[in-house]
């Protein structure tokens, strides 16, 4: 498959995943109240921690691996099974001292709950990380898209039935079942998968920094939850968790497409030796001239946007939505490394670069809860400019990037979405005082700023253009 049929079916599954999201958000939280919707964001971050530890590595492993024999595939299955299956009996028994840790009733069941998916998806896991390995985006946009919406209607059925944050735990394991259900009809070979431990010596070494690297990195998006949820009100943490999913869904949107092809496109480059640089500028020059224009947007019309989508219960979340996009803004330039790593397969240089990173995030938090949930999400424009510095360490290593070249590709993003950010505030001071801020200004303001983004495009005939009229005529890809 190539490599432009396979952004078209990333960007399918992607687009598809953000708008089933972006309904259910806007659902959930009119029927949960902020400090419901608090309680089961500190359940899910802290499962979040624990679902990088589960996975192991294996499916990066399956994906950089040169020779994969059957001994190694049933491996990867057993350590697989091993490590969830421990991980699960774990978060079981553990749920009601973690309960009164955070003096919540409400969390045992959730963590209850939780750990069955730790029981489901190692059985799919061998057979999703082969279809990555083998390209085989078409199926996978259509497992994860299933997953995703099984998620969203069976939360918001639960919740709307009164049943309060562990709606969210019941939409969480139907997306596990309908991942490995799905994963395991496009292989059905692996129906009858048996595991084995072989192999382990061969696996267990990458697995383990791999896993380890893994844990450390969703700590920096996860831990501001699960400490915010000691030591402040859930409500405060329910406007945390809102924002910065809303600040993530460009990111997820954008460079998740891009990487979910990049990687594995950039990992076939690396085993023959190919040189990865024009692929690696070419997606980040693309990334950030969508990405940067739409965090812009999001962060200087917040506050309309969040009373817009979740009501004017939520208007306390605005100020840290701004926040979170301008860190965002610096995030977004690294989007690309993932992918070097992924192709790379190198997690000892990962696990430095996360060490590191989630060490200087550690602090930035510590600092943020001695005074507010905003000052928090302000000091992740710190960890932002970290991110960047940080990263660069593979790009110069494995790509031959350096901060001249990377200025050279971020240029004309960056001259485009200050001219977009120009054009906005001034079409906002422009409207009439009360409806500056009014929920329903959105709309008239982001048909006239899309008309300005496409003249922007336009005006320095960026190849974007091209690609969007090629979709358009339906040629072939």
């Amino acid at each position: 498959m190539s490599v432009r049929r396979g952004l078209l079916y990333s960007f399918g599954q992607t687009g598809g995943q953000f708008f089933i999201q972006f309904f259910s958000a806007i659902v959930i939280a009119r029927l949960l109240p902020p400090a419901e919707l608090g309680v089961a964001a500190v359940a899910l971050a802290a499962i979040a921690i624990l679902e990088s530890l589960r996975e192991f590595g294996v499916r990066r492993y399956l994906i950089k691996e040169p020779e994969l024999t059957d001994d190694k595939i049933r491996t990867v299955f057993g350590i697989a099974l091993l490590v969830s299956w421990a991980m699960a009996a774990a978060i079981f028994f553990s749920r009601h001292a973690i309960a009164g840790f955070y003096d919540e009733p409400r969390l045992a069941p959730i963590f209850a709950l939780l750990a069955v998916s730790f029981l489901i998806l190692p059985i799919g896991l061998p057979a999703g990380g082969l279809l990555r390995r083998d390209r085989r985006y078409r199926e996978l946009s259509v497992i994860v898209l299933a997953a995703t919406l099984a998620n969203t209607v069976v939360s918001i059925l639960f919740a709307w039935a009164g049943h309060g944050p562990i709606s969210l735990a019941w939409g969480a394991v139907a997306q596990s079942a309908v991942l490995v259900v799905m994963t395991l009809a496009y292989r059905r070979d692996h129906i009858r998968l048996r595991p084995s431990l072989k192999e382990w010596r061969a696996i267990a070494g990458f697995g383990g920094l791999s896993s380890l690297e893994a844990v450390i990195s969703t700590l920096g998006s996860q831990l501001p939850q699960v400490l915010m949820g000691k030591v402040f009100a859930f409500a405060a943490v329910g406007y945390y968790v809102r924002s910065y999913r809303l600040a993530i869904m460009v990111q997820r949107l954008f460079l998740s497409s891009v990487n979910w092809v990049t990687g594995t496109e950039l990992g076939a480059k690396h085993r023959v030796g190919a040189d990865m640089r024009p692929m690696l500028m070419k997606a980040t020059a693309y990334t950030l001239i969508i990405a940067w224009p739409a965090l812009l947007f999001m962060a200087i019309e917040a506050r309309p946007i969040i009373e817009l989508l979740f009501g004017e219960a939520w208007a306390p979340a605005a100020p840290v939505l701004q926040a979170l996009c301008v860190a965002q803004l610096l995030q977004v330039v690294m989007g690309q490394a993932i992918a070097v790593y992924i192709a790379t397969g190198d997690v000892k240089l990962k696990l430095r670069n996360e060490v590191i990173l989630q060490s200087i995030a550690l602090a930035l938090l510590l600092v943020g809860l001695s005074y507010s949930v905003l000052v928090v999400a302000w000091l992740r424009v710190g960890f932002g400019l970290a991110h960047v510095v940080v990263h660069m360490t593979a790009l110069r290593r494995y790509v031959g990037l350096d901060y001249r070249a990377l200025g050279a590709a971020v240029a004309q993003p960056a001259a485009i979405a200050a001219l977009f950010a120009v054009a906005l505030i001034g079409l906002r001071l422009a409207l009439p005082e009360p409806w500056r801020d009014h929920p329903l200004s959105v709309f008239p303001l982001a048909a006239v700023m899309a008309g300005v983004y496409a003249l922007l495009l336009l005006a320095v005939r960026h190849p974007l253009l091209a690609e969007v009229t090629r979709l358009a005529r339906r040629r072939p890809v």
